[in-house]
């Protein structure tokens, strides 16, 4: 079978139906010339990394002349013995233009459909109750979505500050987010023996794994142990603008260290200061102070039930999906701290644990409207709102950019893995 399609911005929109059943080939029919070579290019070489091959053909039209749309489709429906239209994206003229093209050509009973991605079902729309799949809803990981759309998904070993893959399956592991997730918003008061108020607890956190991210950046490191003279600690953190606060946060570290997790010796011999980490994963972990609460969010969104069909952590997109090497040919490259799928409806989501301004409101806007338009779902995780001056502010400009606002700086854990699992919908 052949499959007409009319370019979409989206770029899920235009291969929706290949990922549920892959045609013969693809004609792609859009108003800009360069801009429908390129997108077939991308989908060919896709389809192909699949193992498929599915050849996309770019058809130009007049994508304001209804007869110019009209006598393409028409071309098509001449040459070609078996045909499916799908009338999920591209403009209304295109669906006028179909409806006239089929009528002249009622003797073929083309196959018409539309497929609905925010509800994952696809829609007959010909009238003789069939459609061109049977198959369960398409899906695509996070990855691959990204490549879909023309960019592509750095790890660290291409980029400085690229995406790490987690072993998610390390149940053991899995607790530890949580017990971290706890302590830093000082919801463990058993262990600590005294309480905390969420906002203060977040402070205590933030303060002092700035302090384990200073030992990482300039400490000796053995295996899971790191050492630094304290001096020069000292040094970094007035470097860093954060000098004058207690390098040995008790509030912390203790429930750390009774959790297994880390151990921090402040005396060690000849002035030095030491840290051991659990593993490599709590290590980095302890060492960025916003990675705990992404690390949940992530967590969340990959327990059953969620509706999440995959996610993953820190993702690093290079936009146009080709990597310059070349310094003077800079690319255009975002972290999204967490991304979701629900088969093809993507999230993104953004996780502040401190201070943040709009332009993070821009910048996760940005992300989403050039990967999934206003398909896309965005959403920020925050724990500081309340102690920032312009908060008001802040929340008025996420709902004007139709992020959604999640602050779960007193929530229960199931109430905030609720706020996750309805995230897509």
């Amino acid at each position: 079978m052949v499959y007409i399609e009319f370019y979409d911005e989206t770029s899920v929109e235009n291969v929706v139906s290949c990922l549920a059943a892959p045609p013969e080939k693809v004609y792609l029919l859009g108003g800009d010339a360069e801009k429908l070579t390129r997108a077939c290019n991308l989908y060919t070489r896709f389809f192909a990394e699949k193992g498929l091959h599915v050849p996309f053909l770019p058809v130009p039209v007049e994508t304001d002349r209804l007869t110019s749309i009209t006598d393409a489709v028409t071309s098509i429906l001449e040459t070609e013995t078996d045909c499916a239209i799908d009338l999920t994206g591209g403009a209304d003229l295109c669906l006028v233009a179909t409806g006239i093209a089929a009528e002249r050509h009622r003797d073929k009973r083309l196959q018409m459909h539309r497929f609905n991605l925010r509800e994952s079902r696809v829609t007959d729309c010909d009238g003789d109750g069939n459609v061109i799949s049977d198959v369960p809803a398409p899906c695509l990981g996070v990855e691959e979505y990204i490549r879909v759309c023309g960019g592509v998904v750095l790890d660290e070993e291409e980029a400085e500050g690229g995406t790490y893959h987690w072993d998610m399956d390390d149940a053991d592991f899995r607790r530890d987010i949580l017990r971290m997730w706890d302590i830093c918003r000082g919801a463990d008061e058993k262990q600590r023996g005294y309480r905390l108020k969420p906002r203060e607890a977040f402070l205590n956190w933030n303060n002092q794994l700035n302090v384990l991210a200073a030992v990482e950046g300039i400490g000796k490191k053995k295996g899971l142990t790191r050492d630094v003279k304290k001096e020069n600690l000292e040094f970094r953190l007035n470097y860093e603008g954060g000098g004058g606060k207690p390098l040995y946060d008790r509030t912390v570290l203790e429930p750390l260290r009774a959790a297994g997790l880390c151990t921090v010796d402040m005396n060690a011999p000849d002035g030095h200061v030491t840290v051991a980490y659990k593993n490599d994963q709590v290590r980095r972990c302890l060492t960025k102070a916003g990675t705990v609460l992404e690390m949940t969010v992530y967590l969340l969104a990959l327990q059953e039930g969620q509706g999440y069909t995959d996610a993953l952590n820190g993702v690093f997109i290079d936009w146009d999906g080709r990597v310059n090497l070349n310094g003077k040919n800079a690319d255009t490259r975002n972290e999204i701290d967490v991304m979701m799928m629900h088969c093809l409806q993507p999230v993104f989501v953004s996780c502040k644990n401190g201070r943040f301004d709009r332009d993070e409101l821009f910048m996760l806007y940005s992300v989403a409207e050039r990967f999934g338009g206003s398909f896309a779902k965005r959403a920020l995780v925050a724990t500081g709102m309340d102690r920032l001056e312009n908060a008001k502010y802040l929340r008025e400009r996420a709902a004007e950019l139709d992020i959604t606002l999640i602050e779960p700086v007193e929530m229960s854990l199931p109430a905030f893995a609720a706020k996750i699992r309805d995230l897509w919908k």
